[in-house]
């Protein structure tokens, strides 16, 4: 393989990790505000 190809692999990993990061966030974040909807909801 060559330093280039190296090169690709490494990025294309990392960006495969940026992404799981940035999904699982979005579930955390979807969870949290369906949590706070729910809260207003019960208030109503």
């Amino acid at each position: 393989m060559t330093a280039l190809t190296q090169d690709g692999h490494g990025l294309a990993r990392n960006l495969l990790d940026t992404v799981a990061a940035y999904r699982d966030n979005e579930q955390r974040c979807e969870q949290v505000l369906r949590r706070v909807l729910e809260g207003d909801e019960a208030r109503d």
